[in-house]
């Protein structure tokens, strides 16, 4: 296994964040020391790729997952996506 997913259909940030973590905890409870993937949708796109880059763990987004950019507006497509994404893993370093 290369890495773990950890993919969260609740839209409620607090409960989104409250499940990731507890599926963090077991893994590392668990001995578990992959990658993991931080994946939201919707509501928990933005939101999840910020933990992602905090945690130093990976994270994917694109048009499938949510069309909004962190500002709100719509993005133009999975470039725009993507490139908001590395501005935030940027601007944590």
């Amino acid at each position: 296994m290369l890495r773990i997913l950890i993919e969260i259909s609740e839209q409620e940030l607090d409960e989104a964040f409250a499940v990731s973590d507890g599926i963090a905890a077991v893994l590392d409870r668990a001995g578990m020391r992959r990658a993991i993937l931080l994946h939201g949708s919707d509501a928990t796109v933005w939101p999840f790729v910020h933990r992602a880059a905090e945690r130093h763990w990976s994270t994917r987004v694109g048009l499938e997952d949510g069309k909004a950019l962190p500002d709100g507006t719509t993005a133009s497509g999975n470039a725009a996506l993507t490139a908001a994404a590395v501005a935030i893993f940027r601007a944590g370093r």
